[in-house]
This record gives structure tokens, sequence and C-alpha cells, in this order.
């Protein structure tokens, strides 16, 4: 038999598989979309907008929406994995062994998972910035720059 815990869990996960499936079907009809329709200049804008710009410009919104995807989607996982598979309360059990002050301990425990969030999010903006950026020739920063940056 399901305790209350073990049921509030279960919807709250629940919850979020659902509002994280409308967002990703969202995000798949504004694609959709765009690729269909994104690239025509309408008559009213062909003597202002260039139509070779709007295609790349197109591309590009492609490209990072579906980049965007795959980082949502890893992200997506690790939230579950620390939330429902017990990971928080093996950083808050380390951080409880310490024997630190209350309010010192409430701060290690976010600076230990804003720096782990970093960590996750660093392969993902390497490609962001260096691959699809440079792709079409928007990227003006360096790595030392996006070193320094972080």
């Amino acid at each position: 038999m399901e305790t209350p815990l073990r049921q509030a869990l279960s919807f709250v996960l629940l919850a979020y598989l659902v509002r994280e499936g409308c967002e990703y079907i969202v995000r798949h009809l504004n694609l959709r979309s765009m690729m269909r329709f994104g690239p025509t200049v309408p008559p009213e804008f062909k003597p202002v907008m260039d139509e070779n710009v709007l295609s790349k410009v197109c591309d590009y919104e492609a490209d990072k929406m579906r980049f965007g995807f795959v980082s949502s989607l890893s992200g997506n996982i690790i939230t579950i994995v620390f939330i429902f598979g017990g990971l928080l309360n093996v950083i808050n059990s380390w951080i409880v062994s310490l024997k630190l002050s209350v309010a010192v301990s409430g701060w290690l425990f976010f600076i230990v998972l804003f720096l782990g969030s970093d960590l996750v999010d660093v392969p993902f903006q390497l490609y962001h910035n260096f691959k699809i950026e440079n792709k079409y020739g928007f990227n003006t920063m360096t790595p030392r720059l996006w070193l320094s940056d972080i």
C-alpha cells in the first residue's frame, strides 16, 4: 500500500512530466510552423526585408530550438534523478554531517546545487557558443573570453 508521501511524490512527478510534455509539444509546433512559414517574407515587408537574411535567421533559430530540446531534456532527466532518485538527500546528509550552523548549511546546500548545475551546463554552453553561433557567424567570443566570463 502506498504511503501519502509516495502518493504526493508520484503526483508531483506526474504533474512535472505533463507540464514538460506540453512544453515540448508547443516547442515542436513552433519549430514546425517556423520551418514552414518563417523563411517567407510577407509581401508587405519585401521592400525592407532581405529574404536571404530571414532564411539564415530561421535556420539559426531552428538549430537553437533543436539543440534546446536536447539540453532541456537532459536538464529534466537530471532534475528528476536529483529530486526523485534521492541525490538531494545525499547532498543534504553530507552537509549535515559537517555540523555547521543552520545558516551556513543552507548556503552551502544551494552553493553545491548551483555549482553542480553550472558544471552540467558547461558542455551545452560550449556547443551553443562555439558550434551553433560560429556556424552562422554570430559568435564573437573566444575560448579565453568564455572562460573569463564563467
